[in-house]
């Protein structure tokens, strides 16, 4: 086989690098597309807040109610702004799991708040705290619902429904501003 042929150049180089327009160019490029998913990326955080708040709370109810079933002792999920007494806040300002009677009861779990500003809750149809009875049911009659709202995203709302049984069902949220 014979060699190819040497190239011959005619004062050409061949180009190192793009221009500073070129550069300029692309960089401007990102700005502006990142100035337009900002905010998209923000509302989506805080709609994944929304739902880890209310997965976290279902997983309580969920350990409360076999709890009370295992123990054979009354197990109770409220709200708690300070970890260790029922209180009247929602559900973003933390919530403890307590076991036994009126008197001589146990905290079992300590949620802490929530992080993210902007969430408030609603109840609905009945109101909190939530008692398992050793049976598995919730004290009282009816369904109850838990709204978890958003500051000005309704869509980002979710909505916590649970019935006499201890099942639960996500809902549209409502009530929420």
């Amino acid at each position: 086989m014979t060699p190819p042929p040497p190239t011959v150049s005619f004062g050409r180089r061949a180009p190192r690098g793009h221009s500073l327009l070129e550069v300029l160019f692309v960089l401007t490029l990102m700005g502006v597309l990142l100035a337009l998913a900002a905010p998209t990326w923000a509302g989506m955080q805080q709609r994944w807040a929304v739902r880890d708040l209310a997965n976290r709370y279902l997983a309580a109810m969920h350990s409360a109610r076999l709890l009370a079933i295992r123990s054979g002792q009354v197990t109770t999920v409220c709200p708690s702004s300070d970890g260790q007494h029922c209180t009247h806040s929602g559900l973003e300002e933390g919530w403890i799991v307590l076991q036994g009677t009126t008197g001589t009861t146990t905290v079992i779990q300590d949620e802490p708040p929530s992080s993210v500003s902007g969430i408030s809750t609603r109840y609905g149809h009945r109101t909190l705290p939530m008692a398992f009875a050793p049976n598995g049911l919730v004290d009282g009659a009816g369904l109850r619902q838990i709204n978890l709202c958003l500051r000005g995203q309704a869509n980002a709302s979710i909505g916590l429904v649970i019935n006499q049984t201890g099942r639960t069902r996500w809902d549209q949220a409502q009530g929420c501003p």
